[in-house]
């Protein structure tokens, strides 16, 4: 083995020697543990690792869209009475009538407010009697309609006459030709004439 030469004794020298050789270790070391910090904690992983994705977000079901709104378009009104001639005192049975004329069902507020049935002069000049006249509530209804299937709302008379907010004393309406004609909104029905008879 080699053995130091110099002034001092050799002991000193072989402790310098490990003291070097204890610091040179002591250096790598150091070196080694950087690498492995910088590099992520895995020797020649030269990328930081990135967090996993989120978990994708469930996909929402389709939801089912509902019938359409009935258009005036959409929609026909009818007006029907249960006979063409009526003597004076008879009770009167009116009938006002929606359809929907479309291929598909539809949705229609048929608010009683909405709605009226009317008594006019055969020249449809002059109203005699309205279905809301001394009612009118008015409540959301809402209906879906189907495709060429009627929908009725019955509305007696009993064959006096009316005004708006029924101001004046209601009489019997005399004997002669008259029409009946419906409203939803602004749709109105084709008149239907019939008879009052004495």
């Amino acid at each position: 083995m080699w053995e130091p030469v110099g002034p001092l004794p050799a002991v000193v020298y072989r402790r310098r020697r490990w003291a070097a050789g204890l610091g040179a270790l002591a250096v790598g070391v150091v070196v080694l543990l950087l690498v492995l910090v910088i590099g992520g904690g895995e020797p020649g992983s030269g990328e930081p690792e990135l967090p996993p994705p989120p978990p994708a977000e469930p996909v929402a079901a389709p939801v089912p869209a509902g019938p359409p709104e009935c258009t005036d378009q959409m929609i026909k009104l009818t007006a029907e009475i249960d006979q063409p001639e009526h003597r004076l005192g008879q009770q009167i049975v009116l009938r006002l009538v929606v359809t929907d004329t479309t291929a598909q069902p539809c949705v229609r507020d048929l608010d009683p407010a909405r709605q009226e049935v009317m008594i006019v002069t055969g020249d449809l000049k002059t109203q005699v009697w309205s279905s809301n006249d001394c009612e009118n509530p008015s409540t959301l209804d809402l209906r879906t309609l189907q495709p060429n299937q009627p929908l009725g709302f019955r509305a007696p008379w009993n064959g006096k006459s009316s005004n708006p907010g029924c101001t004046e004393e209601r009489v019997q309406v005399p004997p002669g030709d008259y029409k009946l004609v419906t409203r939803l909104d602004d749709v109105y029905s084709e008149p239907v004439p019939f008879k009052r008879l004495p």
